[in-house]
């Protein structure tokens, strides 16, 4: 299960020393340092602000404000007004001032003063009262400085302070105020840490009274309220979104609301939601964002090595290192680092076949997470299953890599600027979970690609004229459509001759006559494909004649200068003729009919320039011999 595999997968960051915080606790971005001398006063109040220099997405140079991000006390929601936080705080809970509650030096109040003072005090008295019971049993210097703060703070005169007035930009800030003791911050201080585990396993850190079995470990326990939330995913709101939670009456279970309706402790809530934050924040480590799909892919072991993960990224992502060029020599990179590597000596050992767990996740509001994709592998079937996807692409002529985006790119249209129309199919996530999972290709990805090469077949403009819209990368796709959807295991990678399927042998015929139209004519409007291959695609019982009397007038001409050269193409030609079915084409081609047509066309044509460049080169050794 997925939540019981990132709370081991928690356990194993804790235990490996990766940045993460203990229960209870959280990062949080802090913008001032609060000192405290022995009696309670104010030493200093430090910015934790730093100026870095970054570059953006265009690769341009600016300043960024970076502030310090350090382990506190976990600040959940404020469900109302007066909920103190432990040591980390608001200027509202810790000095009993917000700018609603400031009085400048003039006199003049905010409009809201009246109305929000009584808060601020009560906010404040919030703040000493959980102050108190933490740190009342405690006997060290810097706990007794803490608690002299809350003791002799003049909160109630607090907009008439000298250092307040002195700096207003100060204390109306709405950011974080951490304390420190000599310099040091009160949660690196091992008793405040031991008070504030001691309190949150009395009061629990969700707001729950209910105790009950978790649903992931079985355990009994304080079962968690609120869940926390999810950041960084694409879509994701600023302030996070749900993955467990029930706040919609769909998803109300026997009156159980919010977390209760997924039952689990407070410390597995905990710790799925830290690994799952973690991982997400792990880019293009442990997860990517693609925008194709709209959703954010995540993933992890509990045991593998980092060599691993690296493949992994790169069988999800498409990812490709510079020094693989190939498809033969991905496929080689996959096979090798698949065998099992051992992760550092003093942690987990890695053995030989991790299991891995991948998920996609997407957001319709923004608030609420779902999963879109969902793979429980061990990386030898993950692999293989991916492997086979590559091998299935194999095509003579081309070793390139189809990647899921590179599939996506040579399915989907274009617009003018050449970039990918939103037609709303979201096919690279079909896409990769068919290779993944070792499933059939998506149909509509079939259609995208036959549709495109249909649009595309009166020629792909290039500096150079015009090329045909059976590529390599789509013939690739055509192959391995056939291999994997239609179960045609023995369809070979270049010219199979003796493959008598009649829609492939439709396909060679028209390359065959495509190249006798080159020989027979000095210039060319259109050719042959161009004018009629859409048609042939889909119909090809309407065309047929009109290109079989085509391929006549062109290799009677051909004969007037050279009848040796024009018998042997008609004898391709009557080769070819004599493999088609004696009753005629079907009047309409299926989808596999479709591909199998447009395999055929590309094998031959390949198989022709190969068959006249071979030549050009003899004639050329010959004429070299010849000088």
């Amino acid at each position: 299960m997925i939540l019981a595999s990132l709370v081991r997968f928690y356990d194993r960051l804790y235990a490996e020393g990766a940045r993460i915080p203990r229960e209870g606790w959280e990062d949080i971005l802090v913008r001032y340092l609060v000192d405290l001398n022995d009696d309670g006063s104010v030493n200093k109040i430090t910015s934790t602000r730093k100026t870095e220099r970054r570059k953006d997405k265009k690769g341009k140079e600016k300043e960024v404000d970076t502030y310090l991000s350090t382990f506190c006390p976990f600040h959940s929601n404020r469900s109302n007004n007066y909920k103190a936080f432990a040591y980390c705080d608001k200027s509202d809970y810790i000095f009993g001032i917000n700018e609603d509650g400031f009085v400048t030096a003039d006199g003049e109040k905010s409009g809201k003063y009246e109305k929000e003072k009584p808060k601020l005090m009560k906010r404040f008295e919030t703040a000493k009262k959980l102050a108190h019971r933490l740190l009342d049993e405690v006997d060290s210097p810097a706990a007794k400085a803490y608690l002299a703060f809350y003791d002799t703070w003049d909160y109630e005169q607090v907009e008439f302070n000298s250092e307040v007035q002195s700096h207003p930009e100060i204390f109306t800030d709405t950011g974080n105020f951490l304390f420190t003791y000599r310099d040091k911050p009160v949660t690196e201080y091992q008793e405040f840490i031991d008070a504030y585990d001691a309190y949150m396993k009395e009061v629990g850190w969700s707001e729950s009274e209910m105790f009950s079995r978790d649903m992931i470990t079985g355990e009994q326990g304080r079962i968690c309220r609120v869940h926390r939330q999810l950041n960084g995913a694409l879509g994701f709101n600023s302030t996070g979104a749900s993955f467990c939670c029930s706040n919609t009456p769909s998803t109300k279970s026997y009156g159980r609301e919010q977390g209760y309706g997924f039952p689990m402790t407070e410390t597995t809530a905990f710790k799925y939601a830290i690994a799952l934050n973690y991982l997400i924040k792990q880019r293009g480590i442990h997860s990517f964002s693609e925008n194709l799909s709209q959703i954010t892919y995540v993933f992890w072991s509990e045991t593998a090595s980092e060599l691993q993960d690296k493949a992994v990224m790169s069988l999800l992502s498409g990812t490709i290192d510079p020094e693989i060029k190939t498809n033969r020599e991905y496929i080689q990179f996959i096979e090798s680092v698949c065998r099992g590597y051992p992760v550092n000596a003093n942690s987990v050992r890695d053995p030989e076949n991790p299991v891995y767990h991948v998920i996609g996740l997407d957001t319709r509001d923004g608030s609420n997470a779902r999963i879109r994709f969902e793979l429980e592998s061990d990386l030898v079937k993950f692999a293989e299953s991916v492997i086979q996807h590559y091998s299935d692409c194999a095509i003579d002529g081309y070793d390139g890599i189809m990647t899921p985006r590179k599939i996506v790119y040579e399915c989907s249209p274009k617009k003018s600027d050449n970039s990918i129309k939103d037609d709303g199919s979201r096919v690279y996530n079909d896409i990769l979970n068919a290779i993944t999972h070792g499933y059939k290709y998506p149909e509509h990805m079939t259609e995208m690609l036959l549709k495109r090469i249909s649009i595309e077949s009166v020629g792909i403009k290039t500096d150079t004229g015009k090329i045909s819209s059976v590529t390599a990368p789509r013939a690739a796709l055509l192959r391995a459509i056939l291999i994997r959807n239609y179960n045609r295991k023995d369809t070979s990678v270049a010219l199979d001759i003796e493959n008598k399927d009649p829609a492939y042998v439709l396909g060679r015929y028209l390359a065959v006559a495509e190249n006798i139209q080159y020989t027979a004519m000095d210039r060319l409007g259109k050719t042959l494909p161009q004018r009629y291959m859409r048609e042939m695609m889909y119909y090809p019982n309407v065309v047929l004649p009109e290109i079989t009397a085509k391929v006549t007038y062109y290799i009677t001409k051909i004969s007037r200068n050279s009848p040796g050269l024009a018998t042997i193409l008609e004898g391709k030609c009557m080769e070819l003729t004599d493999m088609m079915p004696e009753n005629g084409y079907p009047n309409r081609f299926t989808a596999e009919q479709s591909c199998a047509f447009l395999l055929g066309y590309y094998h031959q044509k390949s198989n022709n320039i190969a068959c006249a460049r071979k030549a050009k080169e003899l004639a050329d050794k010959k004429d070299e011999n010849a000088a």
